[in-house]
């Protein structure tokens, strides 16, 4: 719901006219700094702990976390007419919604952590590079 909202804001005419393209530009890189840590509390992994509970439970993997922070990354970047600087908070953002979990609770990924990010900030900078 979110992506959509997002998509039709960056798209809207009418937003522009209102807004104007800087207002809009600098609405839209906020925004998307703002939702990158909402990806951390819907991975049940990190929520659980997060709340004081193992999380053993229902901790298995890290991929919907790193997914859902790659597909906000690649949306913003395709998607969005906003200049690469305004959006380099987001990415770091974006690379820290993954990293402060997995420094704070650790990862179910084990020894795979390391690549997993290697491979996250490979798809951000690509992605940043690709605008």
């Amino acid at each position: 719901l979110i992506f959509l909202l997002f998509l039709w804001l960056a798209s809207s005419q009418r937003a522009t006219r209102r807004l104007g393209p800087r207002r809009l530009e600098l609405l839209l890189a906020t925004t998307m700094f703002l939702v990158f840590p909402s990806w951390v509390i819907t991975c049940p992994c990190y929520t659980e702990q997060f709340v004081g509970n193992d999380g053993e439970s229902v901790c298995r993997s890290d991929s919907r976390l790193l997914l859902g922070i790659d597909a906000m990354v690649t949306i913003q970047h395709m998607a969005v007419r906003v200049r690469w600087g305004m959006m380099l908070p987001a990415e770091i953002a974006a690379i820290s919604c993954y990293v402060i979990p997995v420094l704070a609770y650790g990862s179910p990924e084990g020894t795979d952590t390391p690549m997993l990010l290697c491979l996250l900030i490979v798809l951000v900078v690509g992605s940043s590079l690709g605008k």
